[in-house]
């Protein structure tokens, strides 16, 4: 007996009819991203990059003496990719962890020499094209740097690999630096982003410029947390007047 109809407003007309499956012909060859002349340096970089990053954001958490109930406490770090190169984001989060990637955006930027894929061009060429450098900014719970900080160490390893090892090349290479993540890395909205942001509540509205609020562990998130928990409203421009 056929199943009962569910989407009635669906009608498909005819028989159905199966058709063997035929791969496809082309090999589709994905250009590996350049490794960096030592990946033992660049891991020990990055390891150091991320130590400034856990410093900093724990210095300015100290001194904005400010907690917000409800909020993960942890921090932003925003991996910039090499000109060219997009990042292997998926391998930036690990959802059990509460490891998330929080935003993605982009710049251009114009690089003399060969573009990976692009052998032809001739270093320092006058017809030399715009890259595209990708930013990725991560949210990392407090006391889940360790998760990096593994990677970092298993990337930078001189020993012969083993079989089956992994050191995280696919997700590492693609990496040209990191650094603590401000505000401007949170902002996905294609307008520009507002000098300035207004904490409205009921009796006030307080006017905070982003350079300040950049500075804050937690940023944008934070702050919505905050506005929520004082039943407030986040704006973006001036504060309005009353009308009498």
């Amino acid at each position: 007996m056929a199943a009962p109809r569910v989407r009635k407003h669906i009608v498909v007309p005819g028989k159905p009819t199966a058709e063997a499956y035929k791969p496809h012909h082309r090999k589709i060859d994905v250009a590996k991203p350049p490794a960096p002349p030592s990946r033992a340096t660049h891991g020990r970089a990055l390891k150091r990059a991320l130590d400034a990053a856990v410093t900093e954001a724990h210095q300015r958490r100290a001194d904005a003496g400010i907690q917000v109930h409800g909020a993960v406490p942890g921090l932003y770090v925003q991996f910039e990719s090499q000109p060219g190169v997009p990042l292997q984001l998926s391998s930036l989060e690990d959802a059990r962890q509460g490891i998330e990637l929080v935003a993605v955006n982009y710049t251009h930027a114009v690089v003399s020499g060969s573009a990976p894929g692009r052998p032809g061009q001739k270093p320092g060429s006058k017809n030399a094209e715009p890259r595209r450098v990708e930013r990725a900014t991560v949210f990392v719970p407090e006391g889940k740097v360790k998760h990096f900080v593994d990677r970092f160490a298993a990337y930078s390893k001189t020993t012969p690999k083993k079989k089956r090892e992994r050191r995280h090349e696919d997700m590492l290479d693609p990496v040209a630096a990191l650094r603590l993540a401000t505000l401007r890395a949170l902002w996905t909205d294609g307008r520009p982003l507002p000098s300035r942001l207004v904490w409205r509540s009921r009796s006030r509205a307080d006017v905070v410029p982003v350079a300040d609020l950049g500075t804050q562990t937690g940023a944008m998130k934070r702050f919505r947390v905050s506005c929520r928990s004082r039943a407030t409203s986040l704006e973006t421009g001036p504060p309005q007047r009353k009308r009498k």
